[in-house]
């Protein structure tokens, strides 16, 4: 059982608060906490990319692509 992406609470508030300045990073970790987490939290990491890729601009959510297509 790997419990890498775990975090306290606090931990979360100030992640989602960066995630909010910058969605772009966001999308990147999460697309790649997807890839590399099994089970729960992998399903974690897909739902928030799901969210990011919602709720990003257009233009933010090219930018991800793009990136992550060159990591």
């Amino acid at each position: 059982f790997r419990t890498e992406c775990s975090m306290d609470m606090g931990m979360a508030y100030t992640f989602g608060a960066e995630i909010q300045k910058d969605p772009v990073k966001g999308y990147l970790y999460f697309q790649q906490a997807a890839k590399d987490s099994s089970g729960e939290m992998g399903q974690m990491a897909k739902h928030a990319l799901d969210h990011l890729s919602r709720t990003m601009s257009p233009d933010q959510l090219k930018k991800a692509e793009e990136m992550s297509r060159h990591r």
